[in-house]
């Protein structure tokens, strides 16, 4: 057996060991895996099985913690993500329907790891604290990627009309974040988590890495050269600007980030820009009319089923480019819709646990956590009209970080509510049948 071999195994089972005993941590391991796991399984990943591993180990910790807590039940956790299990049915409906090929069949077992990692993350993000280790998880796998990045960059390039641009490729190192327009998304992620993170009461050291960690993520984010993800952020950075309460400080800073950065940037990223306007002369930008071209027929030809789970590019050169489009023409209708539930589900849950969590007097932490994740859910609603990332992991994970948010919110704000006597009657005891004294969010403790 290769020394490689030896040592993957090695890691493997250490890995494995660690995250049973302590479990949230190798669930906070597990997170930041799927966003450095490379897409195609590279040989230590396919003899090793990593994902299926890491799963069980981690299903191995989590579970018995689950059962002895009288806080958390499944029931609980299913109400929160409902619709997201009503979108993997209609996946499965749709695979079904059409074949159940080998995409579709791939794409189903994916999205069910999806969904017991979501439920996982509804028990462990009981608290604030928690929420946040989850988001630095995946800053720490963002780290592992811009180094990878700053190391070992490819580079693709690309003709739009008279001019030439050179742009950030890392498929060969990392296929799962490896493209430009997925650099570009993650990258301006974690920028955005970092920047809420600044508006925590944690310690300043933290805050200063964070700023670190945004100058490199800004650096890879530029080098991708994605205007999808341009826009994405964009729209991000004005919810940012729209939900804080001192709104004259926050943009200052954003200036001053921005002026900072944008001083910095390579005269070619405005140039790729520019040319948004001047799409007919893009090979991209007409290969995705194109695309969005053939979904649409593929969507009136079956509106019902669609042609199945991850099975679009048996009729298309290439993805839908289109989250809603890829939707609808892959799983039918009714998933897109369900889709689109999900998304205005996350902004309703993040809305209301920002207006609880400032009704607390220390709810800085629980704030910047619910302006974070809104903030994430605005850049893939945008950039999800030009990339098609409808069945992949992360836009679920911050789905159901938001509803992680607004229950904590919610509880923390029952937690506030009178349980003594009332002005009224200064001597009177509540009944112990009431029912107005309510037990903190205390599951995922362990």
């Amino acid at each position: 057996m290769p020394f490689r071999i030896l040592v993957a195994l090695g890691f493997e089972v250490v890995a494995a060991v660690g995250t049973v005993v302590m479990p949230y941590l190798g669930f906070l391991f597990f997170l930041a895996w799927t966003i450095l796991r490379p897409q195609d399984d590279r040989p230590n990943v396919a003899e090793l099985h990593y994902p299926m591993v890491l799963l069980l180990s981690v299903l191995l910790g989590t579970v018995p913690k689950m059962a002895k807590d009288q806080g958390f039940s499944i029931l609980h956790a299913v109400r929160r993500l409902y619709l997201i299990l009503l979108f993997f049915f209609l996946m499965f409906v749709s695979a079904v329907a059409t074949g159940y090929t080998p995409h579709s069949s791939y794409r189903v077992n994916e999205f069910f790891v999806v969904v017991l990692t979501c439920i996982m993350l509804v028990y462990w993000g009981s608290s604030e604290s928690r929420i946040w280790g989850i988001m630095a998880s995946f800053v720490v796998a963002g780290l592992q990627i811009s180094r990878d990045a700053l190391t070992r960059t490819s580079w693709m390039r690309e003709q739009i009309g008279g001019q030439s641009f050179d742009r950030m490729n890392m498929n060969r190192l990392n296929g799962n974040f490896g493209s430009p327009n997925y650099i570009g998304l993650l990258m301006s992620v974690l920028i955005l988590i970092c920047l809420n993170f600044l508006y925590t009461r944690y310690s300043k050291w933290l805050k200063l890495a964070a700023c670190g960690a945004i100058g490199v993520f800004f650096y890879v984010f530029l080098k991708a050269n994605s205007r999808g993800a341009s826009l994405g952020l964009a729209a991000a950075l004005f919810a940012f600007l729209l939900f804080q309460k001192r709104k004259a400080v926050t943009l200052a800073m954003l200036a001053i980030v921005l002026i900072g950065v944008l001083s910095f940037a390579p005269q070619a990223y405005f140039d790729r820009l520019k040319t948004i306007v001047s799409y007919e002369q893009d090979a991209s930008a007409t290969g995705r009319l194109e695309l969005w071209q053939i979904g649409l027929t593929l969507i009136r030809n079956h509106p019902l089923f669609g042609v199945g789970p991850d099975n679009f590019m048996d009729y298309a050169f290439n993805g839908p480019h289109d989250c809603y489009i890829q939707a609808a023409a892959e799983m039918g209708i009714p998933a897109a819709i369900v889709y689109c539930a999900i998304l205005i589900s996350g902004f309703i849950a993040g809305i209301s646990a920002l207006r609880l969590s400032r009704k607390l007097p220390d709810g800085d932490n629980l704030s910047a956590l619910a302006v974070a994740v809104l903030c994430l859910l605005a850049h893939i609603t945008v950039q999800g009209f030009t990339t098609g990332f409808a069945h992949r992991e992360f836009v679920y994970f911050f789905i159901t970080c938001t509803q992680c948010t607004y229950l904590v919110a919610r509880e923390r704000t029952k937690q506030m509510a009178p349980i003594g006597p009332s002005p009224a009657t200064p001597f009177a005891r509540p009944s112990r049948d009431s029912g107005n004294v309510l037990p903190p969010l205390s599951y995922g403790s362990g």
